[in-house]
């Protein structure tokens, strides 16, 4: 009993049979390509941000980065270097016991051809206003670096703290 099959359903079995390549090819290479796609898209995007944030970092860092005054002649540079110091100081609220001393004259950096001029300066503040001198400082343009830094707390007033500072700058 041999049963022949309508040419309606035959064309129903051909259609079944190609949906059902569609589907396994969707399913088995289309699928993945796709999901590796979107991977790839998430991950050029994470990128251009990354490249964005880094460009306006680049531009943002030129006015984050502080002006240097170039050295001048020892007496006018003392001179700018102490106004600037005590100027931040008196900003800062840290009452200066004596007003900021030279420690030396300036010393000869042979490898530069300058001379190294430190300031010292003691004083008394709160915490909070030292430490706030402490990141103001980075605004000083005549400022090349901190020598020495050091907190005491008060003995009788704990929040009274006993600051030492020494800093320097170049010269010619």
């Amino acid at each position: 009993m041999e049963k022949s099959i309508s040419e309606r359903n035959k064309r129903a079995l051909l259609i079944l049979s190609v949906a059902a390549v569609l589907i396994l090819a969707f399913q088995y290479m289309v699928g993945p390509w796709l999901d590796e796609w979107n991977k790839v898209r998430v991950k050029i995007g994470s990128l251009e941000e990354r490249l964005t944030s880094i460009e306006s970092a680049g531009k943002t860092a030129d006015e984050k980065i502080k002006a240097f005054e170039m050295p001048q002649s020892e007496d006018l540079q003392r001179l700018l270097f102490y106004r600037k110091m005590t100027e931040q100081l008196q900003k800062a609220g840290i009452g200066v016991n004596p007003l900021p001393l030279y420690v030396s004259r300036g010393q000869k950096q042979p490898a530069l051809g300058l001379k190294l001029l430190r300031l010292r300066c003691q004083g008394k503040g709160k915490c909070d206003k030292i430490l706030g001198l402490l990141a103001s400082l980075e605004e000083n343009p005549y400022l090349v670096g901190i020598d020495e830094f050091k907190i005491v707390c008060g003995e009788k007033k704990r929040d009274e703290m006993q600051l030492d500072l020494t800093v320097s700058t170049y010269v010619r």
